[in-house]
């Protein structure tokens, strides 16, 4: 299994969804938390079974929320781009390839 690298930007968009989730709910933020880590797990277990998006990239979806981990396979890691919400501006991310 290849190891996953985040982008910096991906990592501030996580942590955004976390605050944002949290002052929601305690609750929530973790979920939140929890299923972007399922979602990882799923990109390394499985980078081939996730929807093709323009770069070469795909998205995995969460599964309990509006998210997506959208990522790209490298000879020896993967690159997670951004950490989306999927009903926000679409393909602003593209500019980070």
């Amino acid at each position: 299994m290849k190891p996953l690298r985040l982008q910096v930007a991906a990592i501030l968009e996580a942590e955004a969804a976390v605050l944002h989730y949290q002052q929601q709910s305690a609750a929530l933020g973790a979920e939140f938390k929890m299923e972007l880590e399922r979602g990882c797990a799923r990109v390394v277990s499985g980078p081939h079974l996730h929807s093709f998006l323009p770069g070469g990239c795909r998205c995995c979806r969460l599964q309990r929320l509006p998210f997506g981990i959208i990522y790209r396979e490298h000879e020896v890691f993967l690159e997670v781009i951004a950490v989306m919400h999927l009903q926000r501006k679409a393909g602003y991310w593209t500019e980070r390839l």
